[in-house]
């Protein structure tokens, strides 16, 4: 079987598919032939993706509109997604939110659950809805990745929720990865640094970026942002049959943000 064979027998899940990382993530995933479901709340965007993967082609888009923050929503959406597809081989988990930037006194329940439920929780069921679907009728093999940020490896001010919540999902990525090996399923994360994406930076301009980059608590080594096209790189990679002795890992491509 050829690459390109084995990437469009493969259906691919990506929350958080209709911007950013995850918009990134699901173009590549497709260019590559998967077929690939675009979890996202916003379904006029998560239309347009699906639309695009369709219409460029070599894999096919479905649009899935889904409150992440709904366990019971995202068990029928990932239903709704097998039973188009058949099976699932792929999951991202790449939706995420900052929050408010508040300092500890500041913080609130409501904050502190609300960046919680996209960030951790859901990445938790939507994996638990997920992974049914790849191991059903025997099948083995799938690849899981989580979407963490080097915020969790910095002391970036102003950031508890957000921080704490990436922090945990790497620690979910291991524990998973030790879970799911005997259906050979990978299970990894990356840690994005400062990215050119609506949570950070997307409308700055050069000048301000550079300095984020350079200085203070988001500088990393070669002093740039990175681009969303930098990090689903990085996904694919992990979804590809070259990484299938990876797993359990988490993979810095924050330019040096963390070494």
């Amino acid at each position: 079987m050829t690459a390109e064979a084995s990437w469009s027998s493969r259906t691919a899940v990506v929350t958080g598919g209709a911007s950013g990382i995850g918009r990134a993530t699901a173009l590549a995933l497709a260019a590559r032939g998967a077929s690939v479901a675009v979890l996202d709340k916003d379904a006029g965007s998560a239309d347009e993706v699906a639309a695009r993967i369709t219409a460029d082609g070599p894999g096919t888009g479905l649009s899935s509109p889904c409150d992440l923050s709904r366990v019971g929503e995202i068990r029928s959406c990932v239903d709704r997604i097998a039973e188009r597809f058949g099976h699932i081989d792929i999951l991202v988990n790449c939706a995420g939110i900052v929050g408010p930037r508040v300092g500890l006194a500041d913080i609130t329940e409501d904050i502190w659950d609300s960046v919680h439920a996209i960030n951790l929780k859901a990445a938790v069921f939507v994996t638990q809805a997920v992974v049914p679907h790849m191991t059903a009728g025997g099948r083995r093999g799938g690849n899981i990745v989580n979407v963490g940020s080097a915020s969790a490896h910095r002391a970036v001010v102003s950031s508890h929720p957000y921080a704490s919540s990436k922090a945990a999902l790497e620690s979910l990525t291991r524990t998973l990865a030790g879970e799911l090996a005997p259906h050979e399923i990978n299970v990894n994360a990356v840690a994005p640094g400062v990215t050119a994406t609506a949570i950070y930076g997307e409308n700055d301009d050069d000048e301000a970026r550079t300095a984020r980059a350079r200085q203070g608590p988001t500088a990393n080594l070669f002093g740039r942002f990175s681009q969303p096209d930098d990090i689903a790189a990085a996904i694919v990679f992990l979804c590809a049959p070259e990484s299938r002795q990876i797993t359990g890992q988490v993979v810095h491509v924050s330019a040096g943000a963390v070494v």
